[in-house]
């Protein structure tokens, strides 16, 4: 029974489809940081607070046109509070090429503000990635092409398993293998290769 109005002052054209209205001081979250690195075979982000007012979750997006975005997880907040909190994400994929990602920080009534967008450009050749790395049970591989075969070595070189034709998903029991660090070589149908280096601690 009550008009809103929006003054709009952003540059033309916007469409109101990608435009959040609230109220100075309504947001969840004071987000101080929030940056995107490379780690081997890993995308990891990390961000920090400041100040939380009912904040409910973090949405972890990913997007490769800065345009068209998919929920990668979530991560839950801390609710209240009025000290710095650290958060962290990782996104396992195999990625190639420029890479977008952002944080949509929902509040406990369904108010949410987007966070600004964080880019980087991740090398070709990164065909699979497993994870966790380090890994105490279960190694998971995540391939974004067609696999031949895989093989698990210690660092002489000496092969302790062999898998023919993985699918991307699949997943390989670490939990009977002594603590130490193991390589998982990689070879794709069409002849390209790829080695990650793993941790059991």
């Amino acid at each position: 029974t009550t008009d809103h109005y929006i003054s709009n002052s952003l540059a033309t054209p916007t469409s109101f489809l990608s435009v959040t209205a609230a109220e100075p001081g309504s947001l969840p979250v004071t987000l101080i940081d929030f940056a995107v690195r490379r780690l081997e075979n890993l995308t990891t982000l990390n961000w920090q607070t400041s100040e939380e007012k009912n904040s409910a979750f973090f949405e972890v997006q990913h997007s490769l046109d800065a345009a068209k975005w998919t929920a990668l997880g979530r991560i839950a907040a801390a609710r209240e509070s009025n000290g710095n909190r650290y958060y962290s994400f990782q996104d396992p994929a195999a990625r190639s090429g420029m890479q977008y990602y952002r944080l949509k920080m929902v509040d406990a009534d369904g108010s949410f503000a987007y966070s600004a967008i964080r880019h980087l450009n991740v090398e070709a050749g990164q065909l699979v990635s497993a994870y966790p790395n380090p890994v105490v049970d279960k190694l998971k591989i995540d391939a974004s092409v067609e696999l031949a075969n895989l093989k698990l070595t210690d660092l002489s070189g000496r092969a302790l398993m062999e898998v023919a034709k993985p699918e991307s998903g699949s997943e390989l029991s670490m939990k009977s293998y002594p603590a130490g660090t193991y390589l998982v070589q990689f070879k794709t149908v069409d002849g390209q290769s790829q080695v990650v280096k793993i941790v059991k601690p």
